[in-house]
């Protein structure tokens, strides 16, 4: 087995503008990874203030 690999969550944010953690930026922000979706493998990510997932692609030019 392979181990998982780390991801560097102090650049992502909570969407949801009913969190508390929302819009927080940075190493304290609470933001871990949630595994991954799609035919692009693309990173899922789970706030843990309010415990809702969301794409890391989420808010980006990407996601339209």
């Amino acid at each position: 087995m392979g181990r998982k690999k780390q991801i560097d969550t102090s650049m992502y944010f909570c969407p949801h503008t009913d969190c508390p953690n929302y819009g927080k930026v940075g190493p304290d922000n609470q933001i871990v990874g949630a595994g991954r979706y799609g035919k692009a493998n693309t990173q899922l990510l789970r706030c843990k203030v309010c415990g809702r997932t969301f794409s890391a692609r989420r808010g980006t030019l990407c996601s339209a």
